[in-house]
């Protein structure tokens, strides 16, 4: 995904693919700063580097 998309998904909730689909959560994407994202899941944050995100999924 383009980093400039991750930024006009600010405050929507996301599902999030990692490492050939071996890791994967659920939160709200908070915040897009270089090449980090902020995802806030129901039990603590993720700061997460970009270059390891396989997918990301975009409620409605």
């Amino acid at each position: 995904m383009p980093k400039e998309m991750i930024k006009n998904y600010i405050g929507k909730k996301v599902s999030i693919t990692l490492f050939n689909n071996a890791f994967a959560f659920n939160g709200v994407l908070e915040s897009f700063e270089a090449n980090w994202i902020k995802v806030s899941t129901k039990k603590n944050i993720q700061i997460i580097n970009v270059d390891h995100i396989q997918s990301i999924v975009i409620s409605k």
